[in-house]
């Protein structure tokens, strides 16, 4: 699955914004900040620059990849929070469900 353009667009606005020197290529430290900064876990930055190798730098087209590979997983595990927390199977979440979903993404929610 691709990126839509106003995704594309802020993936590339993020990019430039953490390029500090602008030499069209990120470092292992800005790649993590800008992944944090979209609303990756550092541990989820921290292993997705791992694979960059020396210098441990990514050109813009490395970038994109590991952007992709981000939605992917936030995909996987939105799906996996909503599969625990239907516990009626109903394939929706109902109102009381959402505390649990929203425990299973990390998050702190208030009861109903």
């Amino acid at each position: 699955a691709g990126f839509t353009p106003s995704e594309h667009r802020r993936i590339r606005s993020t990019f430039a914004r953490y390029d500090q020197d602008k030499d069209g290529v990120l470092s292992a430290k800005e790649t993590r900040l800008a992944l944090t900064w979209l609303g990756a876990t550092p541990d989820f930055a921290r292993a997705a620059t791992q694979h960059l190798g020396e210098p441990g730098r990514a050109a813009e087209a490395d970038y994109i990849a590991i952007i992709k590979k981000f939605f992917q997983h936030e995909e996987q595990r939105i799906k996996a929070a909503l599969g625990k927390a239907d516990v009626d199977q109903s394939g929706a979440i109902e109102r009381s469900e959402l505390p649990d979903f929203f425990e299973q993404l990390g998050h702190n929610a208030a009861s109903p």
